[in-house]
C-alpha cells in the first residue's frame, strides 16, 4: 500500500525487486493520487499533475517489476482518505478482494508513525486488513523515517525491526526512483523548474547562481499545507540542482 505514487519506489521499493527476483507476484495499491504535492504551480494544476505522477509510477513499477500491470489506483485526493467508519470499510473491502484475487501472503504499508497523515492513514487501513485477515502477514516500512523526534514509547520493540539487504537489486532501486522525480522539485516550482533527470517535462532554465538564489530564499516558504500534512523538506543547494534530504 502505497499513501501517494512515488512511496512504492521510495519506501520499499528494494523489497519490491527482491521479491520479483525471486517470483515472487507483487501488486501496488495507490492510495492517492499525488495531485496537491505541488498546489502553488500554474503550470501543472492538479489534474495534469495526478495524470504525471500516475505516469511515473506506472514507468517506476516497470522497472521494478518488469510490468506496469500491477499498479492499482484507488483515486483519493491528498489528505482526502475516508476517515468516516462508512468510507473506510468500503476502502477495506475493496482492498480483502484484492488480497483475495492475488491470493496474498502479506501486506506492506507505511509505518504508523511516519509523519504524515496520508502515511497514518494507511498504516491504520493495513491494520483494518489485518483483524480481517488475521493469516496476512503484515510489514511496515517507513518513508520519511524521523525517528529522533519521537518518545521512546513510540519506536518499534526490541527485536520487531528488520534490515532487508538489497545490494542486489540497488541499480534498479536507483531507476525506479529516478522515474518518480516530480516529488522531488521545489514545492513553488512555478517560479523555476528542473525536472530531476526527468524527459517527461522539459522548462526554462535558470542560471546556477539564479537558482541558487531563488531556493535559498524561497524554499522554506513555499508549501501552503499544514506541516502535519506534508512536512516541509531541507534542503541541499547542489551545483546543478536542488536536492530536497
Amino acid at each position: 500500500l502505497a499513501p501517494h505514487p512515488d512511496d512504492e519506489s521510495l519506501g520499499c521499493g528494494g523489497a519490491v525487486a527482491l521479491a520479483v527476483q525471486r517470483h515472487v507476484p507483487v501488486r501496488v495499491v495507490v492510495m492517492t493520487d499525488g495531485s496537491r504535492s505541488h498546489p502553488a504551480s500554474r503550470r501543472f494544476p492538479a489534474d495534469r499533475l495526478a495524470a504525471l505522477r500516475r505516469k511515473e509510477v506506472e514507468a517506476a513499477w516497470e522497472v521494478l517489476t518488469g510490468s506496469s500491470a500491477g499498479v492499482i489506483w484507488l483515486g483519493y485526493s491528498d489528505c482526502g482518505l475516508p476517515t468516516d467508519s462508512a468510507g473506510l470499510e468500503r476502502l477495506v473491502d475493496a482492498l480483502e478482494h484484492e488480497v483475495e484475487s492475488l491470493q496474498a501472503s502479506a501486506v506492506w504499508a507505511t509505518w504508523v508513525n511516519d509523519p504524515h497523515c496520508d502515511h497514518e492513514a494507511t498504516a491504520g487501513i493495513a491494520r483494518m486488513l489485518g483483524c480481517r485477515r488475521p493469516g496476512l502477514a503484515r510489514w511496515s516500512y517507513p518513508v520519511w523515517g524521523r525517528f529522533g523526534e519521537l518518545a521512546p514509547s513510540a519506536l518499534p520493540r526490541q527485536g520487531r525491526l528488520v534490515r532487508l539487504d538489497t545490494h542486489t537489486v540497488e541499480p534498479r532501486k536507483a531507476r525506479a526512483m529516478r522515474c518518480v522525480s516530480a516529488m522531488l522539485w521545489p514545492r513553488n516550482w512555478r517560479i523555476w523548474a528542473i525536472p530531476l533527470r526527468s524527459s517527461t517535462l522539459k522548462q526554462p532554465m535558470r542560471s546556477r547562481r539564479a537558482r541558487s538564489a531563488t531556493i535559498s530564499r524561497r524554499m522554506r516558504k513555499s508549501s501552503t499545507r499544514s506541516k502535519r500534512c506534508l512536512p516541509s523538506p531541507r534542503v541541499r543547494c547542489a551545483r546543478r540542482r536542488a536536492i530536497p534530504i
